[in-house]
């Protein structure tokens, strides 16, 4: 991307790069900066770690009672909803797609082990 000389943050371009290294040791894959999934898991991760410094939290998380009420928690559940959605989706496709012979990543040696060990 060009700014054209104009002061930008860093912060989302850093993370990414950070989460597509973790994808790639974990899953296996790299994904493409601008693939939609990609750009929703790591903002929804970067929204959560911001909401979970929010005293609207803290207070929540001191107070589970104040969950009947609407605030930042509510965001992060559901941000971690669409986290896990988005992971079991994964983990199932990678499940078909085993082969034993090439295991490509940290989920694929798990789920082989998982596999041994069950029968």
């Amino acid at each position: 991307d060009s700014h054209k000389g104009k002061a930008f943050n860093p912060t989302v371009k850093l993370n990414s790069a950070v989460a597509n290294i973790i994808c790639s040791i974990v899953f296996g894959d790299r994904f493409n900066y601008e693939d939609e999934k990609f750009v929703s898991l790591v903002t929804r991760v970067n929204e959560n770690i911001q909401l979970l410094g929010s005293p609207m939290v803290q207070l929540y998380n001191a107070l589970p009672l104040l969950r009947f009420l609407p605030g930042p928690h509510k965001r992060i559940l559901s941000n971690t909803e669409q986290t896990i959605d988005f992971l079991t989706g994964f983990f199932r496709d990678n499940h078909q797609k085993l082969d034993e012979n090439d295991l490509r990543s940290f989920i694929d040696a798990f789920m082989f082990r998982q596999q041994k060990e069950s029968g």
